[in-house]
């Protein structure tokens, strides 16, 4: 990625340090992992013994925790445009018999969705889900708002910021939900040509909880009632365990050395993105592109032999270039993650995912040069041995050093850019009803993984591109330029396929 680290003797130096770095390392850890793991199942089975406990976390869910009655910004956020209105208490009703009380196909007496009524406490130094002994469904789908009352509620960009900003109460679940009947928004209903009133439903709930692909699965499957809907998900990422008996040790020192570059990188980074913006106050915005025909992009993928990814990647990577201008400390280019679901995803809420990295130019270049340059990104990408580092620790450590796995995430998981791909083909489905005609989805930033995320959610016949950005490094302008400018660049291409 950049020239420095090209000079084959640092970069033996470094896989010659990272080799003998892990084997002290391994050594040190072995001194009190065992009584970790003996710790570990001491907690497991006395939480048996209690009713009013659930699973424990994940050592993904752990690293995603955070206090999160004070901090927010680590929230997924779907919405929902439902053709037609529907009101919350009547939302309530189909999400009680739909999702909070759905039983696992393979177990009749098991709920599959328990954390929508459990919040996360310590025990014996380890994350679990407790039951909330006083839940009540009001208490999270919210009632009715009218946007002519609530100017926080006006537009989708203002309800979408207002909403992730919003603390979680304690010793409740960290999700919640709300209903907007007659919403009124060109922003996301250009696509929708009827005259009939439409119903805006927003999902937001804590990133510890919940990925993508269990996040779809509770509103589509769940909610929608479509049990035979396949949800989409990137392909390019091979779904394979990184760790076996043979490669363990190879792979550890490769994932520290890249470890390492990565950090170095980032700190270039982050050194010229605290330039750019010296009153930023840390806030997130959010932009979302109009809907984008599915079938035009498609076209262009195929027009320059490019995957349909490459082609949404490259107009939004574009038109960051643009904004973030030519400075002379500005790197050649940045870290961005691209996550996928891995194989027998257990159907819970719940983070089981794998993720790589591609290399985003910064500098200006031509679109279709990006295009083919993401292309073969996209192309080479696989599991990144960085990532089962940081998830190895995190096991070893997870909820019982908070501190040290808080650091490591802070200095070694964290990456600029973060891309989620849901863009593949998708059928419609319903709630209650009522014919959802838009999704979307966008997350706010984890503040110690990444400063922007950009995620493309395939609904149909269109996609829609979202953008979430920290004004760190771009501004709320900065950021209305770059989704106008997706859009721009879009109908200049759909031109060159005519």
């Amino acid at each position: 990625m950049s020239s420095w680290w090209s000079n084959p003797v640092q970069l033996g130096f470094y896989y010659l340090f990272g080799f003998f770095y892990m084997l002290i390392f391994q050594f040190s850890i072995f001194l009190f992992v065992f009584p970790i793991i003996l710790l570990r199942q001491v907690a497991i089975y006395t939480a048996k013994f209690r009713s009013d406990f659930g699973e424990p976390l994940s050592p993904t869910d752990v690293v995603l925790s955070e206090d999160v009655t004070k901090k927010h910004t680590g929230s997924a956020m779907v919405t929902m445009t439902l053709k037609g209105i529907i009101s919350a208490s009547e939302l309530r009703i189909l999400f009680m018999k739909n999702v909070i009380e759905r039983r696992l196909p393979e177990n009749g007496n098991q709920l599959q969705f328990p954390e929508l009524k459990q919040y996360q406490v310590n025990h014996l130094g380890f994350l679990f889900y407790k039951n909330d002994p006083d839940f009540k469904i009001e208490n999270y789908i919210h009632p009715d708002i009218n946007q002519e009352d609530d100017a926080d509620f006006r537009c989708y960009n203002t309800i979408i910021e207002t909403v992730s900003y919003r603390p979680y109460p304690p010793k409740r679940s960290a999700w919640e939900m709300f209903v907007l009947p007659n919403f009124k928004d060109p922003t996301i209903l250009s696509s929708y040509v009827n005259s009939e009133p439409v119903t805006l439903v927003i999902l937001r709930m804590h990133h510890s909880q919940i990925d993508g692909f269990s996040c779809l699965s509770m509103l589509i499957t769940g909610l929608g009632q479509k049990a035979s809907y396949v949800t989409p998900k990137p392909g390019t990422l091979q779904n394979t365990e990184v760790f076996r008996w043979y490669n363990a040790i190879p792979k550890v020192v490769e994932g520290f050395v890249n470890l390492q570059l990565r950090y170095l990188h980032n700190i270039k980074f982050k050194q010229f993105a605290a330039t750019r913006n010296p009153n930023a106050v840390g806030k997130v915005h959010h932009r979302i592109c109009p809907p984008v025909p599915k079938e035009a992009v498609k076209k262009i993928a195929q027009k320059y032999c490019v995957r349909l990814p490459a082609v949404l990647m490259a107009l939004v990577a574009h038109n960051l270039a643009k904004v973030l201008g030519q400075s002379e400390i500005m790197p050649e280019s940045a870290y961005a993650s691209y996550g996928i679901p891995m194989p027998n995803h257990p159907g819970k809420l719940t983070n089981h995912v794998k993720v790589g990295s591609v290399s985003l130019t910064l500098r200006y270049q031509n679109l279709v040069t990006r295009m083919k340059e993401l292309n073969t990104e996209f192309l080479k990408l696989k599991d990144d041995p960085t990532t089962d580092v940081i998830m190895y620790i995190g096991r070893i450590c997870g909820s019982l050093f908070p501190p040290m796995t808080k650091f490591l995430v802070r200095n070694s998981a964290y990456v600029p850019f973060s891309i989620t791909n849901f863009a593949g083909d998708s059928e419609g489905f319903s709630v209650g009803g009522r014919e959802c005609v838009n999704l979307t989805a966008t997350c706010g930033p984890h503040e110690d993984i990444s400063d922007a995320l950009i995620m493309f959610m395939g609904h149909k016949d269109h996609i829609n591109v979202s953008l979430c950005i920290n004004d760190t490094f771009v501004s709320s302008e900065e950021t209305e330029h770059v989704i106008n400018g997706v859009w721009v660049d879009l109908q200049n291409l759909k031109k060159q396929i005519v």
